[in-house]
């Protein structure tokens, strides 16, 4: 049976990657509704989508809301904002129908791209089933606007655009991810590193050519309404100033807590990575390359939750299809096929049915607090997690009681309130996150600012 299994779940141009992540989707998002929590959002779902419907209103970027994203993250759900006309319960579905598409698209571009690269169909598509077992992958979406489905969608897709070579669409995929993520800067690197190597004149200026007219269209719209210094306060002089501090040890923990027993799986597809690049060092480069830049903003500038991991999980699943491309070289093929259909159909089914009993979990029906994934910390490493400074809260060392107070004193404390009742809040600090009261606190601001971005330095 598994042969005849992983024959046709593996044949050529095989969409079963597309397909299977399209069920595991569908599957999350219909538990939501039977258990009669629809709509569902989380904090910073919905404040980019309440961010989208304020702009929609009248309002401005960055100036009437705080906010450390780049503008094409906040654009985008002002363009979902728009197609509801105002309605959030509409837009709220619409993002989340969206992120599913940005999901459904980004396994395929997995599975492609590995295939590809490895001239192994199975490979590519184990790489894109593996990538859709963690639940923090296939569940996210549920909660309405994930802007990193997005931002890797575009950042792999420049990175597949400038192999082919199409420099103008791969320069434009390019600066969109970096416009939605600022630690997205590396796939406009990776992906002009592989234009520049092509050696021609005319495929750099087409690339910068898209990349610009991006850059042009996502700034103009902010240029319009006044708020580049607001932008450029929030976006980049408040992280530079107000960023993480957590220790390695600290991260690494954290890092166990969220992946569990999935550790094995993480650590088998970054060996892979290095044992593919190893096989073919001028074609695969570019992959080591992404692992670098993980290990860096991991470990050293974000890592705030499990959807931080969102490289690595990518990279991990790019990793295990070189894996398996190393087995099938050495070993029977066909065997080899149905141990990994095999282990891989009850990874699948057990990661959906205990949304991470095994890898990253999430609370399925509610957030508490500004943080949730904090509360995953098990029993068996709590002890070491505490001896290593990691705290059941992490808000940029202002202790809960400040920001709850402060949420309560100056307006609802929780964002879905605001967005799913259409309420234009009273001051433009009302998302108050980690970074947010620590720029303030440096900056010696008042809470109360109906307008904010001015420009202060520390």
């Amino acid at each position: 049976m598994m042969k005849r299994l992983s024959k046709a779940a593996f044949s050529q141009n095989s969409l079963t990657a597309p397909i299977v992540s399209t069920v595991v989707y569908l599957i999350s998002v219909v538990r939501v509704v039977l258990n009669g929590n629809w709509p569902i959002t989380s904090p910073d779902t919905a404040m980019f989508q309440h961010i989208g419907w304020m702009v929609f209103s009248g309002k401005r970027y960055y100036i009437d809301a705080w906010d450390p994203k780049p503008p094409l993250t906040l654009e985008l759900a002002t363009i979902i904002a728009y197609i509801s006309n105002g309605d959030p319960h509409l837009q709220h579905t619409l993002s989340v129908v969206s992120t599913i598409v940005a999901g459904i698209l980004l396994t395929y571009l997995i599975s492609h791209i590995t295939s590809e690269i490895t001239g192994n169909q199975f490979a590519g598509l184990l790489s894109g089933i593996v990538f859709i077992t963690f639940p923090v992958i296939h569940y996210s979406p549920v909660f309405g606007y994930e802007p990193k489905y997005f931002v890797f969608l575009f950042g792999l897709g420049s990175i597949y655009l400038s192999r082919k070579p199409k420099p103008i669409l791969s320069g434009a995929a390019a600066v969109a991810s970096a416009g939605m993520w600022q630690f997205a800067i590396i796939f406009p690197i990776i992906s002009f590193g592989i234009i520049s190597r092509q050696k021609s004149k005319e495929l750099i200026f087409k690339y910068v050519f898209g990349a610009t007219i991006i850059t042009f269209f996502s700034l103009l719209p902010i240029y319009l309404q006044g708020g580049i210094v607001a932008m450029t306060v929030e976006v980049i002089i408040a992280p530079l100033y107000a960023g993480e501090t957590q220790s390695f040890l600290y991260r690494l923990v954290k890092g166990v807590t969220h992946l569990k027993l999935m550790i094995p799986i993480a650590l088998l597809g970054m060996a892979g990575v290095l044992l593919g690049f190893l096989d073919d060092i001028r074609e695969r480069w570019w992959v080591v390359g992404l692992l670098l830049w993980f290990c860096i903003q991991i470990f050293i500038l974000d890592y705030d939750g499990a959807d931080d991991l969102f490289l690595g999980i990518i990279l991990v699943s790019i990793g295990i299809g070189f894996v398996f491309e190393k087995l099938s070289t050495k070993y029977e093929s066909e065997r080899i096929n149905s141990i990994v259909t095999a282990v891989v159909v009850c990874m699948l089914i057990w990661q959906v049915v205990t949304l991470g009993g095994v890898g990253v979990i999430t609370n399925p029906y509610s957030y508490s607090g500004d943080n949730p994934d904090q509360a995953i910390l098990e029993s068996g490493i709590q002890q070491f997690a505490h001896l290593s400074g990691y705290t059941e809260y992490t808000i940029g060392g202002s202790p809960p009681g400040e920001q709850y107070n402060v949420k309560s004193r100056y307006g609802p404390d929780k964002i879905e309130e605001l967005f799913f009742t259409s309420t234009i809040p009273s001051t433009c600090h009302y998302r108050l996150s980690g970074m947010e009261l620590e720029w303030m606190t440096l900056t010696e601001q008042s809470f109360t600012e109906k307008k904010c971005g001015k420009l202060r330095v520390p």
